[in-house]
């Protein structure tokens, strides 16, 4: 076995050169879809597109509980770093559409140098090498996860190559800085199953690292390692997911799910050797199919099997040849699959056919050896003639690269997609700036449900399996997308199907169906395929609850009138309690609240005499928790000329007058410090997103009096840590309520027994605050803390290295 050099330097200086050739060459492969007008979308997934919708993933990945379906636990926050880049370049006007086309640019040649890295690691020779990254970034895998929409997938087959190379280099020479560099590639590689892949692949390797006792020591060390590692560095989701198990991710419920169960129909014997067939997509394998040369797939695991039968690198081609195999024995499981219900977290593997991944990074490793083997110096011609033929076939074998048969999109093709960007008519970005605008604390309905959608109007995404995924509906700053899939979303489930079949069967009572729900606006675009959706319309435009709001070609929004509104935190009427065995009370009480964030809320009850039922129009969850606050009256000097409704808020913000009828009734606490304030407002103009103006205020947004609730803006945020030493109040009476929403019983009388937190009123009534917060908040922020601290001491050591090995280097030239 060849050993690689300790004081191997890693990237040579022709290296860089090397990456702009993979940039250009993938730049070549790609240009039908990079160079095309519009938004890359995947039927499955999407990556934000507009400043309003980065905003909001950003703030949905730093929060444990966002706005699907009426709110959910959120699982997927590990992709909090990812959008924070995306914020920081939509800063200096990199949109969606443009980032999404430079990530998928970046991903393919960082993918395909990597290969070429690992391969010049082994010892190939450098055209044998870039061959090899060629091999990679054009296998069926990395097409049929682009036209899904899977980025962060590719992310991970992209740094899969520079993984194992850290990982041998930790083995072999169990240095720190190998350790911390492959900690991070790990931390960097978002997608759920990729630590599942690496380890797999760890576990091959040790075949090829693992010659005696020392060596052994030296693996189990760098395994430890990494685990730790890996837990610090994504402790700000894993905390939560450890602390509180969810059964989206810890269970096996979802591995017989019709889903599930249809994505793994192209995973057989056949399919894994070829490579052909992830998950349910066979776009490319089509390709190749009806142009007759499918066969030559079949030279990917000839050339790569042939591998075995080398002398040179043996334990190294047998561990590679492992990790080919594995999805092999994963097709074995299939015939029994009911064993994954007894397996943990089953549901984080999901698809057995996922694995492919295994088999697509391990062939052009071995393919790379035996051709390098084939032509390397001194060999007879007929070996290279004979490498040399095979890499010509190859070449042919991925024509529909260099043919740009992958972006030729055209009518026919059924349920074969290709690679598709989306221009989104401009009444799509006039309702959302409008939506963006508002402040109402509040939710929408968008219509059609489920989060991906059909474009009557557009033929590459009509039709059967042409859907792509809702992104105006997933990421609008006002939540409103409904999903119903195998997953599980808590309480809301039930209510969400009733709602579905209510708008099949009977719309007019839709509006009956959400009248509890803090839902306002109805939004259906009308280029849409939707169910029933001319009798949908008919029944919102003759509906006693909305009223019209904006109507266009495309798309049409509805508005639930002022009456009918229950705010997001409302006291319900058949709350009324005796407190004591005492008399009836007067009146409820007026709730004054802020959404500080998706995740926790501060309210101030006005006028409290006794026990009440407050609602809370989020999905029910245990973690959601009632804590004391600490209330002090203060006194407001309104002044009038600092005080204006902001720009399209006109309908839900109280004007001058009701704002100061609120102030002289006690409802209102704060109007803030009457600084100024900025707003800053987009528009849409030729086909781009454009700063349009700033809109300057001193006074925050104060809604009007909604059937007995007041948001108001100008509350005070409080610290992150406000509640964490807090008791909670009344979880014996968090209960259920309208189906799926939270609400407890809040007894007055716990809340008089701490003077500082309650003002008494000269009718007898109470005023105090509470604050409603999602638990498992807390637990992502200390994990973030930790995440944090560990990141930023391990690059802050690895820059230290590097610059004393530059240092040492230059002093060593001087010499």
């Amino acid at each position: 076995m060849r050993l690689i050099p300790k004081n191997s330097v890693g990237i040579n200086p022709g290296d860089p050169v090397v990456f702009v050739l993979y940039l250009f060459i993938a730049l070549i492969l790609l240009s039908g879809i990079l160079l095309s007008n519009g938004m890359m979308l995947g039927c499955d997934w999407g990556l934000p597109y507009t400043s309003y919708q980065i905003d909001n993933c950003l703030s949905m990945s730093s929060s444990t509980w966002y706005g699907v379906n009426f709110g959910a636990k959120n699982i997927g926050i590990s992709s909090l770093y990812f959008y924070s880049i995306m914020k920081v370049l939509s800063v200096i006007g990199i949109n969606g559409i443009i980032f999404v086309k430079i990530l998928l640019l970046f991903v393919y040649a960082v993918a395909g140098f990597g290969m070429y890295i690992l391969l010049k690691y082994f010892y190939c020779r450098k055209s044998i090498a870039f061959f090899g990254g060629i091999t990679y970034m054009t296998t069926p895998l990395f097409f049929n996860y682009t036209v899904m929409g899977w980025q962060f997938v590719l992310l991970t087959m992209a740094l899969f190559p520079f993984v194992i190379k850290y990982f041998i280099k930790a083995v072999k020479y169990d240095k720190l800085k190998d350790k911390l560099i492959l900690g991070v590639l790990i931390f960097l590689s978002i997608q759920s199953q990729s630590i599942i892949w690496y380890f797999i692949s760890f576990g091959c390797l040790i075949v090829y690292l693992v010659n005696d006792k020392s060596s052994f020591i030296k693996y189990c060390k760098t395994m430890v390692s990494i685990i730790i590692l890996f837990l610090i560095f994504n402790a700000y989701w894993l905390f939560g997911i450890l602390l509180f198990p969810d059964k989206g991710i810890i269970g096996s419920n979802i591995v017989n799910s019709k889903v599930s169960l249809g994505a793994d129909g192209n995973f057989t014997p056949i399919n894994i050797l070829r490579l052909f067939g992830s998950l349910y997509n066979f776009q490319y394998e089509h390709i190749l199919v009806t142009s007759k040369t499918g066969c030559l797939y079949f030279l990917l695991p000839i050339l790569a099997f042939c591998s075995l039968s080398l002398k040179e690198n043996k334990k190294l081609i047998v561990s590679f040849s492992l990790i080919a195999v594995f999805p092999f024995l994963l097709f074995l499981l299939n015939f029994n699959r009911n064993i994954l219900l007894y397996v943990p977290f089953s549901n984080v593997i999901r698809q057995l056919s996922r694995f492919t991944t295994l088999s697509t990074f391990a062939y052009p490793v071995l393919i790379g050896l035996f051709l390098n083997y084939l032509l390397k110096k001194g060999n007879n011609k007929t070996k290279k003639i004979i490498g040399l033929s095979c890499v010509l076939l190859m070449l042919l074998s991925i024509h529909p690269w260099w043919t740009f048969k992958i972006t030729d999109w055209r009518e026919g093709l059924g349920i074969y997609q290709r690679l598709r960007t989306k221009e989104f008519p401009g009444e799509y970005f006039e309702v959302e700036s409008k939506m963006s605008d508002m402040r109402l604390d509040q939710k929408a309905l968008f219509l059609p449900l489920n989060g991906t959608v059909d474009y009557e109007d557009d033929a590459k995404f009509h039709g059967s399996s042409q859907e792509t995924a809702d992104i105006f509906a997933g990421y609008s700053k006002i939540p409103g997308v409904l999903i119903i899939n195998d997953r599980s979303y808590g309480y809301s489930d039930r209510y969400i199907k009733e709602i579905r079949d209510t708008l099949n069967a009977n719309p007019g009572k839709i509006d009956e169906l959400i009248q509890n729900t803090n839902i306002k606006i109805i939004v259906i675009r009308k280029n849409m395929k939707m169910d029933n959706k001319n009798n949908i319309i008919k029944s919102m435009e003759n509906s006693s609850i909305f009223k019209k709001y904006y109507d266009s070609e495309k798309i049409i929004v509805y508005k639930k009138r002022d009456a009918k509104y229950l705010q997001h935190i409302h006291i319900l009427e058949n709350g009324k309690m005796r407190y004591n065995g005492g008399p009836e009370p007067r009146q409820l009480p007026l709730v004054e609240f802020k959404k500080i964030n998706s995740t926790k809320y501060r309210i101030i009850i006005h006028s409290a005499n006794s026990p009440f039922k407050l609602a809370f129009s989020e999905t029910f969850h245990e973690g959601w928790k009632v804590y004391p606050g600490s209330f002090k009256r203060k006194d407001i000097d309104f002044a009038s000329s600092k005080y204006k409704i902001l720009d399209g808020n006109k309908d839900e913000q109280a004007t001058s007058w009701e704002l100061k009828d609120f102030i002289g009734k006690g409802y209102i606490s704060s109007l803030g410090d009457y600084k100024e304030r900025i707003v800053k407002h987009m528009k849409w103009e030729k086909n781009n997103e454009k700063y349009d103006y700033d809109e300057k205020c001193y006074v925050d947004f104060v809604s009007k009096n909604y059937n007995g609730t007041i948001q108001n803006d100008n509350l005070n945020n409080g610290s992150i840590y406000e509640t964490w030493f807090k008791r909670t109040i009344s979880d014996e009476s968090h209960n259920v309520d309208n189906g799926y929403a939270n609400s407890w019983i809040i007894d007055p009388g716990k809340i008089y027994g701490n003077k500082e937190s309650c003002v008494k009123n000269p009718d007898g009534s109470y005023d105090f605050e509470l604050v409603i917060e999602f638990w498992h908040q807390r637990v992502f922020y200390a994990g973030l803390y930790v995440s944090l601290t560990a990141l930023l001491a391990s690059l802050l050591y690895l820059l230290i290295y590097y610059c004393k090995r530059i240092c040492k280097i230059g002093d060593e030239e001087k010499l």
